[in-house]
């Protein structure tokens, strides 16, 4: 079979990397180099690295032995629901506002080419792209998306529902009515105003709560026999639930500063005289710069479940698969993720790790032999430095705000174990891999194929 392979090459933006030299006018040759030449640009490179699976090698050749295309054959016939692989990405991408400006100046001097806000101090050198660092890709997306995508996951929480009756019951609204407020106090709203608050809290977050959960328990019931019918269509070996769910982008603003009195690059006010033929007074080509530095992220999961309800012989396996349908459609169970949802300031906890999220799968893939056929999380990561010059008045027209964008686009994608993301395959108990056998998810060695 084949291998992961990495390539690396820079590529040389066209936005900047001419080498020709002006001279008042007339352009010059590149061997040319008079005192009075201008450089118009330094030649930025820009790196694109990738890491792929691939089945041939650099060299064009295939990867792999005979001996190892038969085993790839034998992994596809056996793991036939999943062909793809662990990916990942980058490259640098620069954009400016001004790539082919043109300035006329006094003593038939001047300029056309593109203009560029000097860069931050955080981008230097000849590949300001490559000391980029995009933060290691985070595994919990992907552990919120199989809770969220699992097909075995109750229609509602029933067991939750009156548990949560049980811990704290809703007061009745207006129950505590007793204003006896004296007349011409300063303080006569106060008791009202007190006694408002807490009815709106106790409707707010006590009853609405409950009386959605009602409604919801209601349609559960009603439309019990679909969800039961679905529930038993999509179970088997030779079935596959696809679920895919995309999580809203993040945007992250890391820094930003002001820097006065900055130029635009291959400009400045003190050598050579050329750029101050350009405009009214050399102190016009400064101005102001705001530097914006940015990372965008967007995450998606994509993966596909198997489960196998077995109505069995004996009497105690047709109870379990009576228990399996009441529990898709009621949520009977008190299992270990809703004993930590009932238990007090365990939402305060989720905000730091996701523990609840990490409850609900090893509860959900302790049910019914479920199991992850294939899963992938993808990230798509864009890191952009934005510099926007305040502009630039020359004799022949003002240029208006300058601009340049640097970005890093990251893209990358890992795989999931059958049981979720992040974990190791040794740790799974006997019962898991017998039920990765029954799949033909592994040969009965206890590695993946």
């Amino acid at each position: 079979m084949g291998d992961y392979f990495t390539t690396k090459r820079y590529l040389v933006s066209p936005l900047t990397g001419s080498t020709s030299r002006m001279l008042y006018g007339r352009q010059k040759p590149r061997a040319a180099t008079p005192e009075s030449d201008v450089l118009v640009s330094s030649g930025i490179t820009l790196p694109q690295i990738t890491r792929s699976y691939r089945t041939n090698g650099e060299d064009g050749l295939p990867a792999e032995s005979p001996g190892s295309l038969i085993r790839a054959n034998q992994e596809k016939f056996l793991r036939k629901y999943d062909s793809g692989h662990e990916f990942s990405t980058r490259k640098g991408i620069i954009e400016l506002s001004h790539t082919n400006w043109f300035a006329g100046g006094v003593n038939g001097t001047w300029y056309r080419g593109p203009i560029i806000p000097t860069r931050p101090t955080w981008l230097s050198g000849s590949d300001p792209l490559s000391s980029v660092v995009i933060p290691s890709i985070d595994l919990s997306y992907g552990t919120k998306a199989i809770k969220v995508t699992q097909p075995t996951s109750p229609s509602v929480q029933l067991t939750r529902f009156l548990s949560e009756l049980m811990i704290d019951l809703p007061r009745i609204p207006l129950q505590d009515v007793r204003l006896k407020v004296p007349k011409k106090s300063k303080t006569a709203l106060k008791p009202f105003g007190g006694f408002l608050g807490g009815n709106y809290l106790n409707i707010a977050f006590g009853w609405m709560p409950t009386v959605s959960d009602v409604f919801s328990i209601c349609q559960a019931i009603v439309k019990s026999h679909d969800i039961i019918e679905q529930y038993k269509r999509d179970s088997g070996l030779d079935h596959q639930v696809r679920r895919r769910f995309t999580f809203e982008e993040t945007h992250t603003v890391l820094r930003s500063q002001t820097r006065t009195s900055a130029f635009c690059a291959p400009m400045s006010d003190t050598t050579p005289d050329y750029w101050r033929n350009l405009v009214p007074v050399p102190s016009d080509l400064r101005g102001t710069i705001a530097d914006t530095e940015t990372l965008n992220q967007k995450y998606w999961f994509s993966g596909a479940y198997s489960y196998i309800l077995d109505p069995g012989s004996a009497w105690n396996e047709r109870m379990g698969y009576y228990l399996s349908l009441a529990q898709k459609v009621l949520g009977l169970k008190l299992s270990i993720d809703v004993i930590y949802e009932l238990a007090p300031w365990t939402w305060l906890a989720d905000w730091f790790v996701n523990i609840g999220d990490v409850l609900s799968n090893v509860a959900a893939f302790q049910t019914d032999g479920l199991v992850l056929r294939y899963g992938y999380l993808m990230r798509e990561s864009v890191y952009e430095v934005r510099s926007v010059h305040s502009g630039i008045p020359f004799l022949t027209g003002h240029t208006g705000f300058i601009t340049s964008s640097h970005r890093v686009i990251s893209k990358e994608r890992v795989r999931a174990t059958p049981y979720g993301f992040g974990l190791n395959p040794s740790s799974f108990t006997a019962a898991q891999w017998a039920i990765l056998v029954a799949l033909g998810m592994t040969n009965g060695n206890r590695k993946l194929l």
